[in-house]
């Protein structure tokens, strides 16, 4: 794709706007009488201003000299306004001459407030001297470890270097009339912070800049300015002094709004053509890299990197963001020789706009534990090239247009001990189902690595795939267990990393078809006695598949048998209430699986359901669901059936625990008041009342009841 650009005037013969837009255009350059003279070009990025920046080492005072041209010379000091009549002021926070380190806030102030001007991917570009590295991909040049450093760079650019974009007048920068004559900052890539309106001082790019805000500029905000921190390492210069002074340059995109909005028009009237065609930023995690140097002869270790590729256009592509990049590539000048190319085969990113590149180096070879440093080329698909405004301007023509990011590599002072995995589930002995999910786990020491390969192994034979790569996190859930018939399965769990750590079930686990369910009455089982007009707590076992849901009906003999409910939760008990008015001693329940009838049982013998029962105590309150509260007082009733006595005593359990005694002897009239409640959390509580003199008569609660 092309972008086209605008030119406009703006601070003092040095701060130029450059903008692009889709579409050809004409470009605006100012004539002395105030008039305009139209030309046409293209371009795909703009410069919006170049100063050399020197700071005094006694008094921390930075001078900011604007670099200019003596071919170009405009009035447009109605745009000088204090407090930054040059767009651009520095804020020192702590400033270290002798070890050469500064730590400052540098504000951009819009020239075009309340304008359709606002600028994308607007990023302040820092360019200073010292000792240089050379790239063996596209041979640019960046700084070494001990040269000029952005400390805390967000990202590293080619663009308006001093060395390849010396096009005087409006399409490059030569010192001028006003900055000093003898400095040319020497590196063709640079660091630099990037502006947009929802970041402050020292956030991140992402995840603030996104599809939302299309990391922009915007002219309506008061002031229409923004601030970013800058932490800056300079060189050592001749005498072991260090020079305070490095060039800074303003590099944004704009293309033409095509909403019909008014001024200063929205972020939705531009095409995403306003923001810039390469890579508008690399993150990079380092998280599992296990690098090492105890000494030149003892070193190695293994560098793992996820790297989250942003580009604009990859929201709109079908490729997503491997369809943006042409290569991926990587060198280092002292962790690996050569170049390596990553495989465009990207996973999805945090945003639209991005793809994560996952990348396991091994047996690197740093030199220390300091400065070990990989320098990160991702080419742009379209346009791959730096594309000059006119034919005879001075660019890197036909060199690949492309976004950089230097990644220094944590290194360890000595080697992580030789990792361990011990899978623990499954082990051995257990009976696992086709079609259903598993939960695998497993416990990791050492240097294993960030990801792990699990597997499973049928009488000892070939591996077989269960998932290629998954975090390293104890912890696997295998969604469908595959169509295996055997009771010789392993499960194995390899490092991704470094295979040779690995391991595997100690003992085989069964894994069939699925086995039909399985469902067994409980209570009432026969013998029982229940009265009519109370309610009864049915209780079943359900053992393999049996479905989600039961029946419940009673018989009484060889009659039709009746329904209790028609559909009920198979979770192993259903309260009956209330038993219907009948007097048999011949009454059996039938339970069925609502999916699968054929799986079924019923009572193994006859209970009793009679409205004259022998003497007994029922429990009513509370009998099942109720929720108490600690602390609080509740009441506890019940029913007495013919003579059960003149006391009760009561108690509770919870969590199959042994019985706490309530109260030791109470009145028998239905009726008490616990309190207070004690201070328990269950929902496995039951009360159980017992007849003082007949201590064989007694009952508790039909269901759990919870104390919170």
């Amino acid at each position: 794709m092309k972008h086209y650009s605008y030119i406009f005037p703006a601070f003092a013969a040095v701060l130029i706007f450059l903008f692009g837009c889709s579409g050809r255009s004409d470009m605006i350059t100012p004539d002395p009488e105030g008039g305009l003279k139209i030309e046409s070009y293209s371009s795909g990025h703009a410069l919006w201003g170049l100063w050399n920046v020197a700071i005094d080492p006694d008094t921390g005072d930075a001078e900011i000299i604007p670099v200019r041209s003596a071919e170009f010379h405009v009035n447009v000091t109605g745009k000088l306004q204090p407090p930054s009549p040059m767009g651009l002021s520095i804020q020192v926070i702590d400033f270290n001459p002798a070890e050469g380190a500064i730590d400052l806030n540098l504000t951009i102030t819009h020239p075009f407030p309340n304008s359709n001007l606002r600028g994308f991917d607007v990023r302040g570009i820092a360019m200073g001297s010292g000792d240089m590295l050379t790239s063996e991909i596209d041979g640019v040049t960046f700084p070494a470890p001990d040269g000029f450093r952005l400390v805390n760079a967000d990202g590293y650019t080619r663009w308006w270097n001093a060395v390849e974009f010396t096009t005087p007048g409006l399409f490059g920068f030569k010192p001028g009339a006003l900055g000093p004559q003898d400095f040319s900052p020497p590196m063709t890539l640079n660091g630099y912070k990037y502006f947009a309106d929802p970041l402050g001082p020292v956030d991140h790019v992402v995840p603030a800049v996104s599809l939302e805000n299309r990391g922009t500029f915007s002219t309506d905000t008061d002031p229409p300015e923004l601030t970013r921190k800058y932490i800056i390492q300079f060189p050592e210069g001749p005498g072991g002094n260090h020079v305070f002074l490095f060039q800074y340059a303003i590099d944004a995109s704009w293309a033409l709004p095509t909403g019909g909005s008014p001024s200063p028009k929205p972020i939705d009237d531009f095409p995403i053509q306003a923001n810039c065609p390469e890579v508008f930023h690399m993150g990079v995690d380092t998280d599992g890299t296990t690098a090492y140097y105890e000494s030149d002869m003892d070193f190695g270790g293994d560098v793992l990197l996820e790297i989250e590729v942003f580009d604009w256009e990859a929201s709109e592509d079908p490729d997503g963001i491997d369809g943006q990049v042409v290569t991926l590539m990587l060198e280092s000048p002292t962790l690996f020789d050569g170049i390596i190319n990553i495989p465009l085969d990207s996973e999805p990113g945090s945003q639209p706009t991005s793809g994560i590149y996952s990348v396991m180096i091994p047996d690197v070879t740093p030199t220390s534990t300091a400065n070990q440093e990989i320098l990160i080329n991702a080419k742009s698909c379209c346009p791959s090239t730096y594309e000059p405004p006119t034919g005879n301007a001075d660019y890197p023509f036909g060199l690949s247009l492309a976004g950089y990011q230097l990644v220094e590599i944590p290194v360890l002072d000595t080697a992580l001990p030789q990792g361990e995995i011990t899978v623990t589930v499954p082990n051995g002995g257990e009976l696992w189902e086709q079609g259903t999910s598993a939960e695998i786990t497993w416990n990791s020491t050492g240097n294993v690595g960030s990801k792990v390969k699990i597997g499973y192994t049928i009488s000892d034979g070939n591996e077989n795939l269960v998932v290629t790569s998954t975090d390293n996190d104890g912890s696997y859930n295998w969604p469908s267990i595959p169509n295996i018939d055997s009771d010789e399965v392993r499960i194995v769990i390899t490092s991704v990393e470094d295979t040779n750590i690995t391991d595997e079930s100690d003992q085989y686990l069964s894994v069939h078809p699925p086995q039909p369910g399985i469902l067994t009455i409980v209570s009432p089982n026969g013998g029982e006695e229940w009265v009519a007009g109370y309610s009864g707590n049915i209780t079943w076992e359900s053992e393999g598949n049996a479905g989600y849901e039961v029946k419940l009906q009673y018989k009484i003999g060889t009659a039709t048998p009746v329904n209790i409910v028609g559909v009920t939760d198979n979770d192993g008990d259903h309260l009956w209430a209330p038993i219907p008015d009948i007097e048999s001693d011949q009454v059996k329940i039938i339970i069925s699986s609502v999916s699968m009838p054929s799986i079924n049982d019923e009572s193994d013998d006859y209970f009793t359901i009679t409205s004259d029962p022998d003497p007994m105590i029922i429990v009513t309150q509370p009998n099942g669901g109720e929720s108490w509260h600690s602390g609080s007082s509740q009441e506890i009733t019940w029913d007495n059936i013919g003579d059960t006595g003149y006391t009760v005593r009561i108690d509770y359990y919870y969590d199959d625990g042994d019985p706490i005694n309530i109260v030791s002897s109470t009145n028998n009239d239905g009726s008490f008041i616990w309190n207070p409640i004690p201070d328990i959390e269950s929902d496995q509580v039951k009360i159980v009342i017992y007849s003082f003199v007949f201590p064989s008569i007694n009952d508790e609660s039909d269901g759990f009841f919870s104390i919170y």
